[in-house]
């Protein structure tokens, strides 16, 4: 049977993507649903519950999971995204992020006037168009591939759109999603950069989350809301906060009153008396009462973060890993 796709197609899928016969195969059967946008079938979605919401989950089957990933390996990821970024990018994560607004803390001069203006956009994947994705595709052929044909290009753009969209925009659950978000919010970076460094103040981004601090930072709310509108993205009032120093200052969870990352108090206390509780629990365990392996699965993914954002905190680790080894001995 005739591969429906156009031999340049293919030649691009298989030396550049590094997709194998199997893979081409798969997305040969189904260019006409991919055309279409109907895709449908080939996601399972599903709700994760949040501490303030519901959260829709769209997780690519096996095959085309396999796929998107070599999509964001090959492609993706060879797209430099901003130094404001710290979401889904290699060598930054919550710790970078909150490290680079505690460090600008320090050299600034007017302390009285230093506050931190947090932000959340709303629905943020699902906010991020196909026709936006189509343009980042097309823009990396254009300037990284030696694909002279335009018709060839915009094929390319439309296949590897269809890919990696569902229902005309970025699914919560695929694993091309997060580096897409980071491209198309490429310029958006680049311009908050330069508004808040005129400023003496510093702009950073975790994803959807969005922090900037320094002098009079919250003033800054009204140009972010209305570059953010220019790309069709919505700030959620209700995660919109002004922090200033005489209260903990929590950047993506990372505490940075001290001018050190570190983890809140109250947070470690909480974790603390829980870990004591749970200990108490498993000592006294029988075969037949034991504690529930996800309760203790997060309070070890509890201890790992603090041990993660400050390495003073390891002990909290030790003891959670010490309690699971007493639970797996008693049952």
């Amino acid at each position: 049977m005739a591969n429906p796709l156009p031999s340049e197609v293919v030649e691009y899928l298989h030396h550049k993507v590094k997709l194998n016969e199997s893979q081409i195969q798969w997305i040969s059967d189904r260019t006409e649903q991919l055309a279409a946008g109907v895709v449908d079938d080939y996601y399972i979605t599903f709700f994760i519950e949040g501490r303030n919401k519901r959260r829709l989950i769209e997780a690519p089957c096996k095959e085309l999971k396999s796929i998107q990933r070599k999509i964001l390996d090959r492609v993706l990821y060879r797209f430099a995204i901003s130094n404001a970024a710290h979401g889904f990018a290699k060598n930054r994560s919550p710790c970078t992020n909150a490290e680079a607004h505690a460090k600008h803390r320090e050299g600034v001069k007017q302390r009285s006037a230093w506050c931190a203006l947090m932000i959340d956009v709303k629905d943020f994947f699902h906010s991020i168009r196909g026709s936006t994705v189509w343009k980042i595709f097309a823009k990396i052929l254009e300037h990284r591939t030696s694909i002279s044909k335009p018709s060839v290009r915009n094929a390319l753009a439309d296949l590897l759109t269809a890919l990696c969209v569902k229902d005309e925009r970025l699914p919560m659950g695929a694993p091309t999603s997060p580096a897409l978000s980071n491209i198309a919010m490429l310029e958006f970076d680049y311009q908050m950069i330069k508004y808040a460094k005129k400023r003496h103040r510093l702009y950073t981004r975790y994803a959807d989350d969005i922090v900037v601090s320094g002098p009079f930072a919250n003033d800054s709310f009204k140009t972010l809301e209305g570059k953010l509108e220019n790309l069709h993205l919505k700030v959620n009032p209700k995660k919109t906060r002004v922090c200033r120093p005489h209260r903990a200052i929590a950047v993506t969870g990372v505490t940075i009153n001290s001018g050190v990352t570190t983890v809140s108090r109250r947070y470690r206390r909480r974790l603390r008396a829980a870990l004591h509780q749970t200990r108490l629990s498993v000592e006294g365990a029988t075969t037949t009462k034991v504690l529930r392996p996800e309760k203790l699965s997060r309070l070890i993914g509890q201890a790992g973060w603090c041990a993660f954002v400050n390495p003073k905190h390891t002990s909290l680790l030790a003891q959670a890993r010490e309690i699971q080894r007493v639970q797996e001995e008693a049952v």
